[in-house]
């Protein structure tokens, strides 16, 4: 979904399949601020994203009043390779650098990777952290896991360095988290391929499990990005066999559309998602998987509309 001052683009193709855009000339502002806003679903509209900031750049002849808001920018995954092909996943911050560095602003959403603005020539970037939505999603689950057993569990290495230390002031809170208790997973991949080998809570964290009280134990899984969903489902998995949990939920910053299809969503491990509209603005926009959506709510990243049921 591409949009341009908060109106939705049309587009088409000529012949040869080549983008067009229909409506751009009633939205662009000539020497005046002009918002483009994308929300990623597939590879194809990325590209499109950059045609249209192209073109409105070359209509409003200036960029210190342009602004690029990207909630959820793909291709931020650590470099790796897949056999002996290089996957540089950081390449997408060269071509925004390029089209965007001396906008008025980038606006991303908790991205995949730290960014070196130095490095990509993007002073101008503006990223929101998660950390105000997961305290009020934390505030409005009080009634479900007041009095409980209650572990943050961070999935992987990458989540656990992401976000626990958020919550380094957790009295800030309020009933939430006296005294915090955190779990942590383990996540090993080829070293070739990066397909994952296994998953599952680290020594450290079994050990706490083994050692603590049994009963009334809930979770809230804490994670970046899921696409398909396979590791926080095994995390889930696991702490409902092994470690007898009543109920695990789960906080994702994104969700890919892949999640969607129900392949683990449709699964008893996990109870309940809140992600954001980083990707999907709401369920209608997803047609496949409707049958899951009781499982899911979508939290707007902008401060209306937020439904933590």
């Amino acid at each position: 979904m591409i949009k341009l001052n908060g109106e939705l683009i049309g587009h088409g193709t000529f012949p040869n399949k080549e983008v067009t855009f229909t409506g751009l000339g009633k939205l662009i502002r000539p020497l005046e601020e002009n918002t483009v806003t994308v929300r990623y679903d597939h590879h194809e509209k990325t590209f499109e994203a950059f045609v249209l900031l192209a073109t409105v750049l070359n209509q409003t002849l200036t960029g210190d009043k342009l602004i690029l808001e990207m909630p959820y920018m793909p291709y931020l995954r650590a470099d790796r390779h897949v056999g002996d092909d290089p996957q540089m996943l950081t390449s997408i911050l060269d071509i925004v650098s390029h089209l965007c560095g001396h906008w008025k602003a980038v606006k991303v959403f908790d991205p995949h990777v730290d960014i070196d603005r130095k490095r990509y020539g993007l002073a101008n970037l503006q990223v929101t952290s998660p950390e105000s939505l997961l305290y009020e999603l934390l505030r409005n689950i009080e009634t479900d896991f007041r009095c409980k057993e209650y572990y943050l569990v961070f999935p992987d290495t990458g989540a656990w360095k992401r976000y626990e230390r958020l919550f380094h002031n957790h009295h800030t809170l309020g009933w939430a988290f006296t005294p915090i208790t955190t779990l942590k997973g383990e996540k090993t991949r080829d070293e070739h391929g990066g397909k994952i080998k296994s998953i599952a809570l680290d020594t450290l964290s079994c050990d706490r499990l083994n050692a603590a009280p049994k009963e009334n134990r809930r979770a809230i899984i804490i994670d970046d990005i899921v696409s398909y969903g396979g590791t926080a489902t095994a995390i889930a998995r696991q702490l409902k066999e092994e470690f007898a949990f009543e109920r695990v939920i789960a906080w994702f910053s994104h969700t890919e559309t892949a999640y969607y299809n129900g392949r683990n969503i449709s699964q008893d491990w996990i109870d309940k998602v809140y992600t954001t509209d980083s990707i999907l603005e709401n369920h209608e926009e997803f047609t496949c998987g409707t049958a899951w959506w009781d499982k899911v709510s979508i939290i707007p990243i902008c401060t209306e509309g937020r439904n933590y049921k």
